[in-house]
């Protein structure tokens, strides 16, 4: 099972009318997994959808009739976005049938403080 992290002080401002996968330093739910499930796709700024960055990524595009539509599996997490529950439990109902584990954590390891110092 691959694990992904998603980092709380990564996460966009929801409040905001439009959301995209990739805002500046921001990145939301879903761009945060692909990132770290294929990290040689760069997610260009201001994309809403997977399939608008043009590259087959499972389980959340799906070649169909010559296109790259998103998948059931994006839309679901996708409205995740303005939803207050359980997140990460929510993800892992949805991505655990597709072999990934999701943690949330409030901020990368680098962010933290050291109490050591």
């Amino acid at each position: 099972m691959k694990q992904v992290t998603i980092y709380k002080v990564m996460l966009p401002n929801f409040q905001n009318q439009h959301v995209y996968l990739k805002d500046g330093n921001k990145l939301d739910y879903l761009g945060q997994i692909i990132c770290q499930l294929e990290p040689t796709i760069r997610l260009p700024e201001k994309v809403r959808f997977p399939s608008e960055i043009g590259k087959l990524v499972y389980p959340f595009v799906s070649p169909c009739r010559g296109a790259l539509i998103d998948t059931c599996v994006t839309v679901q997490i996708l409205m995740l976005d303005r939803k207050r529950f359980d997140i990460e439990q929510k993800l892992n109902e949805i991505l655990n049938p597709h072999n990934i584990q999701v943690i949330l954590k409030d901020r990368p390891v680098s962010l933290e403080y050291s109490d050591e110092d």
